[in-house]
């Protein structure tokens, strides 16, 4: 079982490097290149920003508790925050550059998809205790 919550573990590294690769270049576009966009345009874009930063690093702790652990339900966690991310930081970028919503409403799902990796990471944690 070690090794392949290892590989598990390795692939969700990938994905929390590659996001953090993105995030970067995102909010060097939105402060670089958004210049000219109305405020809240340019504040929607950097909300996206920071949500896909602050979950970027979660999914840092995600493939370090599953090579611990191996555990299901950190591992949709870890789901949940790179569907999300698409989900709202996307919906977010689109409509910092553009003025328009993609899709209405993804946004707000994709916030709920956040907070249900949240939900998952507590659950998976909580249900290791004692596995030591």
């Amino acid at each position: 079982m070690g090794n392949k919550n290892k590989e598990r573990a390795r692939g969700w590294m990938i994905i929390a490097a590659l996001n953090g690769f993105m995030v970067v270049g995102m909010g060097a576009y939105g402060a670089h290149g958004l210049s000219g966009q109305a405020d809240y345009l340019v504040d929607s874009f950097n909300t996206g920003v920071q949500y896909q930063m602050w979950h970027g690093l979660a999914l840092m702790g995600v493939a370090w508790m599953v090579q611990q652990t191996g555990n299901l339900y950190i591992r949709l966690s870890g789901a949940a925050f790179t569907l999300g991310n698409i989900t709202f930081s996307g919906t977010l970028y689109v409509f910092g550059m553009t003025g328009d919503v993609p899709f209405q409403g993804a946004a707000p799902a994709g916030g709920m998809i956040l907070m249900a990796g949240w939900v998952l990471l507590a659950f998976g944690s909580w249900r290791e205790r004692g596995r030591d």
